[in-house]
């Protein structure tokens, strides 16, 4: 004979029914019992999985809680007395109340990482933790049979407190707290008819002997359920988040695309390039640097007489009109427009001279075509004077800290607009400087003759000034290159001295070319001095005062 110790109640059913009902009912029972035990492997492994994925500590501890549940009830039903050290000890007793309590543990834990507490919440979570690991060490080393009530009432009293925390989670808006607080409302109903079963206030049948583990078979299931539908809208919300944020970035980046367009309408791209610098947000007041440039200035002839002529309306209409001509001549040659003067255009290219010379013919060949629109509308044809010069300059930024605008400051910018004005004087569409003369990659695709040399007061070189007759009429241009050995020559006497040799070439310059205004000027100065003679220090320079 074999005798048993238990320190739990022990429960006989002495029931006398059919064999085929006893066997139907206990067939079951063997499967609900291994349907949980399913449920429990299987939801263990697909959160555990899910935490590795994710990382999410929610899901680790759901992990642990589901295993913990299946084997407090697998050492509950006596599974684990097959060990003899564990069978008819106190072992056995010890691991139940362990993995039990250490379930609640878990689900706290889980609780406070899936629910959004607030530190209210989470101080009474906290609470409930110590307690439980407290209770954990007293029934360690205090076995009796009135464990398997405690644990039973404490285990549904945590349930019901849970279920509760879920519904006020719910009602606030937190969607994933109703299958939360179902999971728990499950589990407590189950537990409590468990403990009211082994009060012996219900007879025990078949459903109250289950019902634990029929209800801790729907919390599992529902616990499951509500972190993967919050995992769910949590990864909707971010989704949408990713694509507002996306989409918002994508308008941000578009207003910020167009205001650094609306800023090179001020401060030109070219010039922040210029200055080293990779954004316009970048350029600060006194930013700059060294550079050899071309610098162009163009201005409408009689521009003033024009004006006069036309209301402030008409003017500006006037003034836009002609420069939407001229302004992408100036870009397509790589140069960009520093600034407008009025009617005056002033333009910067880098050193390479050609870039500034081409676009200064594109702009008179641009304005006989535009010329030919205004005459067909009734509108006075337009002249424009276009000077050139290179040379090095600051490149940089001036202003105050209310407003500051790129440009450029040196003589090589001085010289530029006063060759401008010489073009004026000299009723020539282009003229350039030597230095750009020189800067020519091919001097030879041009239609270039020097016409003078000038001397910018206060400095003591002189400077060559060539007059560019590519964008002149076919006739004008013909009848120039047909004189240019004969200008050349006149040129050379008069610079001489030999004012009777100049003049003599001049005319003959004019007898072929009636229309050259600079060799006309050249015959008069001849005339001039021969008719009232040079004083003994006249050495022929233009010298340069003013614009």
């Amino acid at each position: 004979m074999h005798k048993r110790v238990s320190l739990f109640i022990v429960i006989f059913c002495l029931l006398l029914q059919p064999a085929t009902l006893f066997a139907s009912q206990s067939l079951a029972s063997y499967g609900i019992s291994s349907w949980y035990y399913s449920i429990v492997i299987v939801m263990s492994l697909y959160n555990a999985l899910l935490y590795m994925t994710f990382k999410e500590k929610s899901y680790f501890y759901l992990t642990l809680y589901i295993a913990a549940c299946g084997f407090a009830l697998f050492a509950h039903e006596g599974l684990l007395n097959q060990w003899p050290w564990i069978s008819g000890s106190s072992i056995s007793y010890r691991i139940i109340s362990s993995a039990c309590l250490i379930g609640i543990v878990l689900a706290l834990k889980f609780s406070k990482l899936f629910l959004p507490v607030d530190l209210r919440f989470k101080k009474i979570l906290n609470t409930l933790i110590y307690i439980t690991v407290i209770i954990l060490g007293v029934l360690l080393f205090s076995p009796g049979k009135w464990i398997i009530y405690f644990l039973s009432a404490y285990k549904a009293l945590i349930a019901f407190f849970l279920a509760l925390i879920g519904l006020i989670f719910w009602r606030d808006g937190f969607q994933p707290a109703k299958f939360y607080s179902l999971a728990w409302f499950f589990l407590f109903a189950g537990a409590s008819l468990f403990l009211v079963m082994h009060a012996g206030m219900i007879p025990v049948n078949i459903f109250t002997q289950l019902s634990l583990k029929a209800g801790s078979t729907v919390e599992i299931t529902l616990l499951t359920f509500s972190l993967a539908y919050f995992s769910w809208i949590v990864k909707g919300e971010k989704d949408h988040k990713i694509s507002v944020s996306a989409s918002q970035k994508m308008k941000m980046q578009n207003r910020q695309e167009e205001l650094i367009k609306a800023y090179q309408l001020f401060v030109p791209k070219q010039l922040v390039d210029y200055l080293e610098k990779d954004s316009i947000l970048d350029v600060q007041l006194g930013d700059h640097l060294e550079k050899e440039m071309s610098i162009l200035f163009s201005d409408i002839r009689a521009f003033s007489a024009l004006s006069e002529s036309m209301t402030p309306r008409e003017n500006f209409k006037f003034l836009n009109s002609y420069l939407k001509q001229m302004e992408p001549l100036i870009k397509n040659c790589n140069g960009f427009i520093d600034k407008y003067i009025g009617d005056s255009i002033m333009a910067l290219f880098g050193s390479n001279a050609d870039d500034a010379l081409r676009a200064a013919i594109d702009m008179q060949e641009k304005l006989l075509e535009y010329n030919g629109w205004r005459n067909n509308v009734g509108y006075r044809s337009l002249e424009i004077g276009i000077g050139i010069n290179t040379g090095p300059v600051m490149i940089g930024t001036v202003g105050g800290p209310g407003h500051m605008e790129g440009t450029v400051i040196g003589d090589s910018v001085n010289l530029a607009s006063r060759i401008e004005g010489m073009a004026k004087s000299y009723q020539t569409p282009i003229l350039i400087g030597g230095k750009t003369y020189k800067n020519l990659s091919n001097k030879g695709v041009y239609l270039i003759r020097l016409i003078d040399h000038v001397k910018v007061r206060g400095k003591e070189e002189t400077v060559e000034i060539y007059e560019v007759f590519d964008a002149d009429s076919q006739e004008a241009r013909e009848g120039k290159q047909r004189t240019l050995k004969q200008f050349s020559e006149a040129l050379t006497y008069y610079e001489m001295g030999n004012l009777e040799e100049a003049q003599k070439l001049f005319q003959t310059c004019l007898d072929i070319n009636p229309n050259d205004r600079v060799a006309n000027i050249y015959d008069d100065r001849c005339a001039y001095y021969l008719t009232t003679g040079v004083s003994s220090d006249w050495n022929r320079i233009t010298e340069l005062k003013s614009k």
